[in-house]
């Protein structure tokens, strides 16, 4: 031993560089508690490293998703599951944003990568459900973290999602009602689906006017439109009014008035405005219209010999309103009522040979009809 400070100081520093190392109790130059403090300092070095490695894994993956959707976490475990790790050399200098977003078919994912060479563009993939678009965008995220890695790595993803072909996009209902007054709905980020309901139907019932207190048997063909706004949550609006065009045939019916008869029959056409409190593409629609409609009359009158003594085609014009009910029974198939009204805006009559009058049609004609149809 030397009494020199210096050498002191030296030993001392030796002493303790070996109690890191080894058992403390072989060497009683320096104090065992002192042993304990170097031991939990070195401990908690070695867990230190692997959370600070992790938390700069993390810091590289900006990630966004609905509620219900798979966590930050999960997400991680499935790019690493395919061999993507966010710590791996390619991924240093690299931002991964992630986001999922609703959307009107299900789902839509989307990768971007943000470097000091610049932004990647956006790399989506689509699913129908949340689950099945994080793994398939897992995949994704997995080659670009392990571009060089086998194929076979990414063969583990479920079946119902693939990366490179969006899942067939089933059309969902159509629902809403016309609005009286403006409304403010507030909308989650995601796709807005501009969408129509288009329906083709066939009417036929009786019509009373055309000939003053007597039937006449009318087909209706009509094709209507509704347009629809559906919102990435799935909920759907009505827009506005709803178009309808008609072309009906009035079917020649022959009325016996005294002595003689008249051959009445026509054709018209009219468009209208419809309003609905109710639409729904796979239940029950309920339409308030106003039309306006013009035709052609053809009558033809014989006495009781049958000799004809007046033919003639007249005009004639017609503003009208009616209600109308219908049910969707199936995907493509639907029955109807309708219940209308119509005021002519010139009558129609048929003359006897000395010029008097034989018939004249009502001012006001009503009508009652039942239909089926079809909507896509």
């Amino acid at each position: 031993m030397t009494n020199d400070p210096s050498s002191r100081k030296i030993i001392t520093s030796a002493c303790v560089f070996v109690i890191a190392v080894t058992a403390a109790f072989h060497y009683l130059c320096v104090n065992r508690r002192y042993v304990a403090y170097f031991r939990v300092l070195l401990l908690g070095a070695v867990f230190a490293l692997p959370s600070s490695a992790l938390a700069q894994a993390a810091a590289r993956l900006h990630y966004t998703a609905p509620a219900g959707c798979p966590a930050q976490a999960e997400f991680e475990a499935a790019v690493a599951a395919r061999g993507g790790q966010f710590d791996s050399e390619p991924a240093r200098d690299s931002a991964f944003d992630v986001s999922i977003n609703a959307a009107v078919e299900g789902f839509r994912a989307s990768l971007t990568v943000r470097s000091a060479t610049g932004t990647s563009n956006p790399r989506e993939v689509r699913a129908a459900s949340c689950d099945a678009v994080a793994d398939a965008l897992a995949v994704v995220t997995a080659i670009a973290l392990n571009p060089d890695a086998p194929a076979d790595i990414w063969s583990e993803p479920r079946s119902d999602a693939r990366p490179s072909a969006p899942p067939k996009i089933t059309r969902p209902a159509l629902r809403g009602g016309a609005d009286l007054a403006p409304r403010v709905v507030h909308v989650d980020a995601g796709e807005l689906r501009l969408d129509h309901a288009l329906a083709l139907e066939a009417f036929a019932g009786p019509v009373i006017g055309f000939v003053s207190g007597r039937a006449s048997e009318r087909l209706d063909i009509t094709a209507s439109r509704a347009n629809f706004v559906s919102l990435p949550s799935g909920q759907s609006y009505l827009l506005g009014t709803i178009v309808r065009l008609r072309g009906s045939v009035l079917f020649n019916r022959t009325y016996r008035l005294g002595d003689f008869s008249s051959e009445v029959g026509g054709q018209e056409v009219g468009a209208s405005l419809c309003f609905s409190p109710h639409y729904d593409t796979d239940g029950w629609v309920l339409l308030g219209c106003a039309e306006i409609s013009a035709g052609l009359l053809a009558l033809r009158t014989k006495d009781a010999t049958g000799k004809v003594t007046q033919d003639k085609t007249q005009g004639f014009g017609a503003l009208g309103l009616s209600i109308e009910t219908s049910y969707n029974l199936a995907a493509h198939f639907q029955l109807g009522l309708r219940l209308g009204a119509q005021t002519l805006t010139s009558r129609t009559t048929a003359e006897r040979p000395d010029g008097s009058e034989l018939l004249r049609s009502s001012g006001v004609m009503a009508s009652g009809m039942l239909g089926v149809g079809t909507h896509f």
